[in-house]
């Protein structure tokens, strides 16, 4: 190996006796499989529905919120 090879080539390099002993035999295996994508839609279903519902209550918080200050307001005004 040469002097000037960066020490990540290097340790890469130093794996290749381990490669060769396994053989043409090893495998390569995909990251995502089929039977997981439906898994990963159900996933981001479930997230956005709970962003829905989350957005929901806070709007109806406000509403409760400003019902509650304009009751007060006109409980207070006939002073």
């Amino acid at each position: 190996m040469e002097r000037g090879t960066p020490r990540a080539i290097r340790r890469v390099d130093a794996l290749a006796p381990a490669k060769a002993l396994a053989g043409p035999m090893t495998t390569f295996t995909p990251r995502t499989s089929a039977v997981e994508h439906p898994e990963r839609v159900r996933a981001i279903g479930a997230v956005v529905t709970s962003a829905v519902v989350l957005v929901g209550l806070l709007v109806a918080a406000g509403v409760v919120l400003a019902q509650v200050v304009d009751l007060v307001g006109w409980a207070f005004a006939g002073r």
